[in-house]
């Protein structure tokens, strides 16, 4: 692997070690380019009391963490391996565009920006990624990334197949139906016209080697969308590690990624160009 930009840091609250921690293990196996993206600050403000403990903002880095821990550990890793490895500065962060300033001054202090959605605006209220994705509000999920990727300030959307984790068919059974491929569609389709990479999730992988999930049957990467991926052409991917300890970027779980890609004819990207 060349290039990985989604790795975490112990100050998302469930990863491990700081940046240079997982610098050392990207050097010694071989990588060139290594991306910082730990999970960025959304302030309690933007959402009710409930809404932000339901959706574990708490556990994140504060804004202040973000300017005061985060940005300088990160500048002191890349100034410190700067002859060894090309390091840049993001964070994944979903896209809340009431608040639209605030992502603008977030991403003026970064490399790039990942768009991940664990949670997204469904009639104006806080819909989760994870637990409340129905085929009455799952393609609200795609609008939500339509309008974060029109806005310029995303340069990959992870885990963008993540709305099928625990999702609710019409009949209450987790089955890709016509709502998810709308879904699918409208993800992938806004990714090509905004030039946004869609990533492979390993960290799905990980779920599955631990829980002995059957690899593309899991909720991502699975396997219904990126045969849908595989119809166009134009769209760009990329491998995303999704590292939370260090040694996850040397993990089997990676090759595995690259062996889902090749079994659905999908031509994966070694870096974003639209980063550095």
């Amino acid at each position: 692997m060349k290039a990985n930009y989604h790795t975490h840091l112990s100050l998302c609250g469930h990863a491990e070690g700081m940046s240079e921690d997982y610098i050392k293990v990207a050097i010694e196996e071989g990588y060139e380019i290594l991306g910082m993206s730990d999970h960025g600050p959304i302030k309690p403000e933007f959402m009710t009391k409930d809404e932000f403990i339901y959706n574990w903002l708490e556990r994140q880095m504060t804004y202040e963490e973000f300017l005061n821990i985060y940005l300088p550990d990160c500048l002191k890793t890349k100034e410190k391996y700067k002859d060894q490895i090309k390091f840049y500065t993001g964070i994944e962060i979903e896209y809340l565009y009431p608040f639209h300033s605030y992502f603008e001054e977030l991403r003026s202090k970064l490399d790039y920006m990942n768009l991940a959605i664990h949670f997204y605006y469904h009639n104006n209220k806080i819909t989760n990624s994870f637990d409340d994705v129905t085929y009455e509000n799952v393609y609200s999920y795609a609008l939500n990334a339509k309008m974060a990727m029109e806005t310029g300030l995303f340069n990959i959307m992870v885990h963008p197949d993540v709305y099928m984790y625990h999702y609710k068919s019409i009949d209450g059974k987790p089955t890709f139906d016509s709502e998810c491929e709308r879904t699918a569609r409208l993800i992938i389709e806004s990714a090509i016209e905004n030039n946004v990479y869609l990533e492979i999730n390993v960290g799905g992988l990980f779920k599955v080697t631990s829980n002995n999930e059957v690899m593309g049957e899991f909720a991502y990467p699975r396997d219904e969308f990126w045969k849908i991926v595989s119809e166009y052409p134009n769209v760009k991917v990329i491998i995303g590690v999704d590292a939370h300890k260090p040694e996850q970027l040397r993990a089997k779980e990676i090759l595995m990624a690259y062996e889902f890609a090749k079994k659905h004819n999908i031509k994966v990207e070694e870096t974003v160009e639209t980063i550095g």
